[in-house]
């Protein structure tokens, strides 16, 4: 028996396997998946002798979205029916989870983006095929920002400000078809216990500082109400001063402080304005844009 709500999650699971020429051992018929309450856990896998079964919170469920449902689904199932009875608690270099399959063992966090088709595809091959949770070729871990910053800008502001009564927007005033460019946002003013965001197109940076760390967040689908698609929580005081978004061809580039952190495919902005909105107090910075082959 499986709930009618959940079910369209497990047939998208087999037929993920069927496209991949998994045969699975245990088919839809032989799980049971259910809904309970608890404070404990939003999914659980119980093996049983006959069968095995899942049981799903109903309280996360019905706050969840369609990913996060989608997700929990994988990952119960890879447990009953894959059979991976371990957590895989494993990070690439920048951070992103090295499989769908990681567990809360001893705090540990990852940020894995669901919402890239490229990562969705590497973590859906990785949950079929354990051996394949090495880095996918498209990602180039040792990407540095290009060194562009003797060249003109196109459009740059200095020293420009923002406040809670006084937010800054601009256009974007790089050509959406311009296949080659780096937005390059430097904070100049940032007092501890401050957080602001810096938005561009679908795609909005959060950044919370407190006094041992700060919090870095990508969120996308800004129109829409944003969903967090990477997340670093350990960053060290004054580590970020300065953020660049580069689209090199098909794919972006997240930067901090000439760091990698994430890589995922390009996808057309919904609009062009970027905005810049401080939490509690002013933000100083300086904004440039530039294009490059």
């Amino acid at each position: 028996m499986i709930e009618p709500e959940i079910e369209p999650y497990v047939d998208s699971f087999y037929l993920e396997a069927n496209r991949l020429g998994v045969e699975l051992d245990i088919k839809k018929n032989d799980i049971t998946i259910t809904f309970v309450e608890s404070d404990e856990f939003s999914g659980q896998c119980s093996y049983g002798f006959w069968n095995n079964s899942i049981q799903i919170d109903l309280g996360f469920w019905e706050d969840a979205t369609h990913e996060r449902k989608y997700w929990l689904i994988f990952h119960e199932l890879g447990h009953c029916v894959l059979n991976r009875t371990e957590h895989l608690n494993e990070v690439f270099p920048n951070g992103e989870c090295k499989s769908e399959m990681d567990g809360d063992e001893d705090n540990f966090f990852c940020s894995s983006n669901k919402y890239s088709k490229l990562w969705k595809n590497y973590y859906i091959n990785e949950l079929f095929f354990p051996s394949r949770n090495k880095l996918p070729d498209w990602y180039e871990k040792d990407a540095i920002p290009k060194p562009i910053e003797a060249e003109l800008p196109v459009f740059q502001i200095k020293d420009g400000n923002s406040t809670m009564d006084t937010l800054f927007t601009v256009r974007n005033p790089i050509d959406t078809l311009h296949k080659n460019y780096q937005i390059h946002f430097q904070i100049r003013k940032w007092d501890r216990y401050d957080h602001f965001s810096f938005e561009f197109g679908d795609y909005k940076w959060f950044f919370n500082r407190f006094w041992t760390n700060q919090l870095f967040r990508i969120e996308d689908n800004v129109s829409s109400g944003g969903r967090a698609i990477f997340t670093q929580n350990k960053l060290t005081p004054n580590d970020v001063e300065v953020v660049q978004i580069e689209r090199r061809n098909n794919f972006f580039y997240f930067f901090m402080d000439s760091k990698l952190v994430h890589i995922m495919e390009y996808q057309s902005p919904e609009n062009d304005i970027i905005k810049i909105e401080p939490r509690n107090k002013e933000v100083r910075f300086d904004l440039k844009f530039y294009v490059f082959d």
